[in-house]
């Protein structure tokens, strides 16, 4: 029997279920709204929640990440603000080192709480590659007459501060850091935590847009009479630790300030001065797993180290820094800061800089132009296009499961077969079915 269906009822099939897939989508931002203390006041309807709704039925916002550590991380940000929003899980791929996913070996699974397990409705998840719709690019424009902030939504902001806390309590290798940061005596020093992204010869896109140092003699000349200027009014000697992508600015730098402050550094394997950086502009990495996952190791412990100075100083504008050293930076309460501006951009004339107090104080008192002038017109950040979320450009992306195939967190060996929340490390093979 062959059996013709109308056009219309196709349609109309299609309208009723993504009528119906919105308003699921409606329901869960509503009970985000509206049932905040919820938990607070039916702690057995979490004992049956728990019960019978397992890690992998929750709805999720599945995130695969791309290119540099600074990049990944930035975009994370804006995808673990729409997973809150939703009321979602988070789940995060940032690729393989060999048999191993990275992201879960550097953090873990992303935490699972009462919240997701109690409230919104099971199985739908929303694949999102990189770019997280919803957001947009921000200029800062200073504290004028004419100008206006930015960063209109505070939850935005308070998101930030909890994932990228999350993160660094969860790294892996933070006894690793605790041990450099007593041996370098932190607590003893006010320290400057300065990145410098100099693309150390990479080629592409760093060059197409302006980013790379001219002469890197002058700048560090100029770096360090601004170092020494910043350092002048602090109680406790400072130290200079620097985390860089091009090893030789870290000797000129030592060599001007040795008699002014300590430089140090986070001893790894870094690649050749002008081969470029282990993380390109298309993400591709180092195919060796150990080699591979060392570089992931380093760029993360730069990172979280960063975090820990007393003020972090964006030496090049970059995500790397603009992500969580930033944000950790100048979430710190401020009574227990040695240094009440705890974060500073330099000008890319390397002739003056800008320090601030808080992200507000970032956002909204901060010129984009004073560091981004000649390599971009907005900064790497990304606010929500509007306060709170735009329901109708995520009820597009919602979906039930089970998973297509083609949106799968992949094995290592097939496109078809999906990893389950709790990713494995490498030596339990079995259960990535190796």
């Amino acid at each position: 029997m062959i059996i013709n269906i109308s056009r219309f009822n196709i349609i109309r099939c299609f309208l009723i279920s993504s009528i119906g897939l919105y308003g699921l989508l409606q329901y869960n931002l509503i009970l985000h709204n509206t049932d905040v203390d919820k938990n607070k006041h039916h702690g057995s309807s979490l004992q049956h929640f728990d019960s019978w709704l397992d890690e992998d039925r929750i709805s999720s916002v599945d995130y695969f990440g791309c290119c540099g550590a600074g990049h990944r991380l930035s975009k994370l940000s804006d995808a673990y603000y729409v997973s809150k929003q939703l009321k979602f899980s988070l789940r995060v791929f940032f690729g393989f080192c060999n048999n191993q996913e990275v992201y879960s070996y550097l953090f873990g699974s992303q935490p699972l709480t009462k919240e997701f397990l109690a409230g919104g409705t099971p199985d739908m998840y929303i694949k999102i590659v990189n770019e997280v719709p919803g957001f947009k690019k921000i200029i800062r424009q200073g504290n004028t007459s004419n100008s206006t902030c930015p960063c209109v939504d505070d939850h935005r902001l308070e998101a930030d501060v909890e994932l990228f806390n999350s993160i660094r309590d969860r790294f892996r290798d933070r006894e690793r850091i605790e041990i450099y940061r007593s041996k370098n005596n932190f607590v003893g020093h006010t320290v400057i935590g300065l990145h410098i992204r100099a693309g150390n010869g990479e080629q592409g896109d760093f060059i197409r847009k302006n980013r790379t140092i001219q002469d890197i003699t002058v700048w560090c000349q100029n770096m360090a009479y601004l170092l020494t200027d910043i350092s002048k009014d602090f109680i406790d000697p400072p130290i200079l630790f620097i985390a860089t992508d091009t090893g030789h600015i870290i000797s000129r730098l030592r060599e001007l300030l040795k008699d002014k402050m300590d430089v140090i550094y986070l001893v790894q394997d870094r690649l050749d001065d002008g081969q470029g950086v282990l993380f390109g502009a298309k993400g591709d990495v180092i195919g060796d797993g150990d080699e591979c996952m060392n570089g992931w190791l380093d760029s993360f412990t730069d990172m979280i180290l960063l975090s820990h100075a007393d003020v972090v100083v964006a030496g090049r504008p970059s995500s790397f820094t603009q992500g969580l050293p930033m944000t950790l930076a100048l979430s710190k309460k401020k009574s227990e800061r040695k240094v009440k501006k705890s974060f500073c951009e330099v000008n890319i004339e390397m002739t003056a800089f800008m320090c601030f107090e808080d992200l507000k104080d970032w956002c909204c008192n901060g010129n984009t132009s004073f560091s981004l002038h000649s390599i971009q017109k907005y900064d790497y950040r990304r606010m929500p296009e509007l306060q709170g979320l735009n329901r109708k450009e995520y009820s597009k992306k919602l979906k039930m499961r089970p998973r297509l195939a083609k949106d799968c967190i992949p094995t290592p060996i097939s496109q078809k077969d999906c990893l389950p929340y709790s990713m494995p490390i490498e030596r339990n093979r079995s259960k990535l079915g190796l």
